[in-house]
């Protein structure tokens, strides 16, 4: 597999809701506790991956094949050569879907609480890369991409249980002062 950008979210990159990927097609998997939320990417025509206004949220505890499903529903509903987003367009605007599904007052909120995954279509297969948090602010802020990646083949129950193992490798936000905060 080729080499992939390991910082999202660093001076390179344009706004917040903003990722440059290899992919044609991207779904962004967010573990936040008891919740799932599934993000469709659009990709714009200066290759850069935009969050839509096409999320959904799920519980945690659904079978793999609901999981599968809906992560390859959301795979399916990716469109590609959409406008760049304009830079006076605010991020929370960007973001407002996801940040309603996931049940956050802010995106910072979501970024301080979540795993991530990305879910990228590579032929007939899937495949999923664990994120480590950098929280919402600070020069490490942001997801970064792992060196480690799993796959999948187009099968549901297959899809849902390497989601779930790609989100039990995905690094959380470290808690830097001890009390949690």
């Amino acid at each position: 597999m080729q080499s992939l950008p390991s910082n999202l979210m660093d001076a390179r990159r344009p706004s917040y809701g903003t990722v440059a990927h290899t992919a044609a097609v991207l779904v962004n998997l967010y573990g936040l506790g008891d919740a799932l939320v599934v993000e469709t990417n659009d990709r714009t025509v200066a290759g850069y991956h935009v969050s839509s206004d096409r999320v959904s949220r799920l519980s945690a505890a659904v079978p793999d094949g609901v999981l599968g499903e809906r992560i390859l529903d959301a795979l399916s509903r990716a469109r590609e050569g959409v406008p760049a987003s304009r830079p006076d367009v605010p991020a929370r605007q960007r973001t407002k879907a996801l940040v309603k599904a996931a049940g956050r007052r802010s995106y910072a909120a979501v970024i301080r609480d979540a795993v991530l995954v990305h879910v990228e279509r590579d032929g007939e297969r899937l495949r999923f890369t664990p994120t480590r948090n950098g929280g919402p602010t600070g020069p490490d802020r942001g997801f970064h991409r792992s060196h480690e990646e799993l796959s999948s083949p187009i099968e549901p129950d297959e899809i849902g249980r390497t989601a779930r193992a790609a989100l039990a490798l995905a690094t959380p936000r470290a808690i830097m002062d001890g009390h949690g905060q």
